[in-house]
């Protein structure tokens, strides 16, 4: 495999790792979707914390709300 997908992979172990410990602790998550954060707390209530509101541009949005 090449360095890129090394590294995807990687960062994938690494995020289901991180998931697993915070759900084992009870831990609230935060993660992102197309175009939002979201807080996910340990009894699986989830509050939206960003939210794009303009075009994606390349791989990133220029503005975002705060909030729902």
């Amino acid at each position: 495999p090449n360095f890129h997908q090394f590294i995807t992979e990687l960062a994938a172990i690494a995020g289901e790792s991180a998931f697993s410990e915070a759900k084992a602790l009870k831990l609230p998550k935060i993660f992102a979707t197309a175009d939002e954060v979201i807080l996910q707390q340990p009894d699986g209530s989830q509050e939206v914390l960003v939210t794009a509101i303009a075009e994606r541009h390349g791989t990133y949005f220029q503005r975002f709300t705060i909030g729902e």
